[in-house]
């Protein structure tokens, strides 16, 4: 089984998987310049991520964009984006957001840490996580390991209440 954090850019789709054993993989999928949001993207997904991995994936939770008032349009475009992204995702796997506060505080940051002290506590954790040097991950990716970890305990705790 394995779990799914996506963390949404203009640019690209960072997206980590980790199982219950603690196994990682990480994707990136770039975001192609097409007026309609997620056209090319099942095919992007298809090439970057592999369709064999979706077969092994319990669910997939994609990080809310955040509403800045300085730049609605750049909220707008993120939005777009995951609900293209949501679209692309086989509809067999359970798909759900995340605010970032929510994964934050569950790997240990502060829920209202600023934006860049938030990346460098992602960056330390996921170094923390594997058990090595997290270098050859962007910090996006190590939000998007953030986001899968918390879909993981989350799912746990959910998993252990219905057999109580």
């Amino acid at each position: 089984m394995l779990f799914v954090g996506i963390d949404l850019a203009l640019a690209q789709i960072d997206i980590a998987g980790v199982t219950p054993d603690g196994d990682w993989c990480f994707a990136t999928v770039p975001v192609t310049k097409d007026p309609i949001p997620g056209r090319y993207l099942r095919r992007d997904f298809r090439e970057h991520v592999g369709t064999e991995l979706w077969d092994q994936v319990a669910c997939v939770w994609i990080e809310e964009p955040f509403y800045n008032r300085q730049n609605p349009a750049t909220f707008g475009k993120l939005s777009a984006l995951k609900g293209a992204v949501a679209a692309a995702i086989p509809q067999h796997i359970v798909v759900d957001s995340i605010r970032p506060a929510a994964w934050r505080v569950e790997v240990g940051i502060p829920g209202n840490a600023k934006r860049a002290d938030a990346k460098q506590a992602a960056t330390r954790w996921l170094h923390d996580q594997l058990g090595h040097d997290a270098g050859d991950h962007t910090v996006d990716q190590a939000e998007a390991a953030c986001i899968a970890w918390t879909c993981l305990r989350q799912s746990e705790r959910a998993s252990r209440r219905d057999t109580a």
